[in-house]
């Protein structure tokens, strides 16, 4: 697996990531955000990722700090970036989602528990970073190659975290149950 080794600040992290993985993130947006233009205009996608930016940039500066920073050390544009970033895909295309992503945790009697993601979208753009940023705590991520989620991580105190994307069917459902798409794009970030 592709390890990238990342320091600094926010800002730091963000431009080398998408300096580094410049030609990964091109080909994951022209795959996730571009190829979709079938089934809604790329329009309703920079939409969605502008609200969620909007939204994460009062919750997360430093978070989008990093993804703008990213988008330019990329050379992508802001909007193809937070579209990607937000998983307009999953927003916008009308799919139940009731077995999508998920995690297990298996137990090694040499090592302990083991965290392990499987059913993955898109393996040919996973790598681990190392990152250690100047503000906050050092961590490990499996991620995407451009993202600055921590969907699978495990930080410097030894916390492992991660998430997983199905819905069991709330995304659609009426009621107190329902997982509205907004706070599952957000969640990836949560970790962080």
């Amino acid at each position: 697996m592709i390890t990238l080794e990342l320091n600094g600040s926010y800002a730091d992290i963000g431009f080398e990531r998408g300096r580094q993985l410049k030609y990964a993130i091109q080909l994951a947006i022209e795959h996730y955000v571009h190829g979709y233009g079938h089934k809604w205009p790329l329009k309703k996608g920079h939409e969605h990722g502008r609200r969620m930016a909007a939204d994460m940039e009062k919750r997360c500066p430093d978070i989008m700090e990093e993804l703008t920073a990213t988008a330019k050390g990329a050379g992508i544009s802001e909007k193809d970036m937070f579209a990607y970033a937000f998983r307009c895909w999953n927003a916008l295309t009308d799919h139940p989602a009731t077995l999508a992503c998920y995690n297990l945790t298996c137990r090694d009697p040499r090592r302990g528990t083991i965290l392990a993601g499987v059913l993955e979208d898109s393996p040919p753009f996973y790598l681990l970073e190392v990152v250690r940023p100047s503000k906050g705590r050092a961590y490990f991520g499996v991620n995407w190659a451009g993202m600055a989620w921590a969907g699978r991580c495990m930080n410097k105190a030894g916390l492992a975290i991660g998430q997983s994307s199905s819905f069991a069917g709330t995304r659609f459902g009426a009621g107190n149950i329902k997982f509205p798409f907004d706070l599952y794009a957000r969640g990836f970030y949560a970790q962080r």
